[in-house]
């Protein structure tokens, strides 16, 4: 019997799909892909690749969800955990089509400042992001993976603890997008950049005071 959170990615990844053949005729012949911060078009992309670019992703993240638990050699350490990685992964392509319905909706000339229509969702990944890591138990392929928490169960433990407060910080920091969205590039980048750096020298702190 499907999971709920599989019916879900099955759903959304569907709903993609029919929101690009639906929309395809429609869309002009050049889509824009990219915006600044302040809303200028900087980069596009020819419509039959513009169009089902965002649902190939969505099926390459369903792809992961099925072979990561079966590839990794602690397997057994994600099954502990699977439920949040499931719904991380849901999440994951529910951002997508909404990063999707965005895009179409500026090709088809609605006006709106995509920083803050982007803000809330990136939020809510940053967030999810803190989640899974607070319960993700050590394997080789989700987490914070550095050669420390690898190494040390221990490590692997106060590691996460950290980072995952650190990513839910972030996700909370982000929503200023919807108040500042000039600003936001100078906001989001460096925290992205913070909580991975963080993350890494943490770990290795805490491996030395353990060793």
């Amino acid at each position: 019997m499907m999971k709920r959170s599989e019916f879900a990615m099955v759903v959304l990844f569907a709903f993609s799909i029919v929101l690009g053949a639906y929309f395809y005729p429609r869309l002009p012949s050049e889509m824009v892909m990219h915006w600044s911060t302040e809303g200028a078009a900087d980069s596009q992309m020819p419509k039959p690749q513009a169009t089902f670019l965002i649902p190939l992703f969505s099926l390459f993240f369903m792809g992961l969800y099925k072979a990561v638990p079966k590839i990794d050699p602690l397997k057994e350490n994600i099954e502990e955990f699977r439920t949040y990685f499931e719904w991380f992964i849901a999440g994951i392509i529910a951002f997508l089509v909404y990063l999707q319905g965005i895009t179409y909706a500026l090709n088809l000339g609605y006006s709106f400042n995509i920083t803050q229509a982007i803000a809330p969702a990136l939020a809510g990944i940053f967030y999810a992001v803190g989640v899974l890591l607070k319960n993700a138990e050590r394997n080789w392929f989700i987490g914070l993976r550095t050669p420390w928490t690898l190494s040390s169960e221990e490590v692997w433990e106060k590691t996460h603890e950290k980072g995952s407060l650190v990513f839910k910080v972030l996700g909370v920091v982000s929503l200023a997008g919807l108040i500042i969205p000039q600003y936001f590039e100078y906001i989001i980048l460096p925290g992205a950049v913070f909580a991975a750096v963080f993350s890494f020298v943490y770990s290795y702190l805490v491996y030395r005071r353990l060793d």
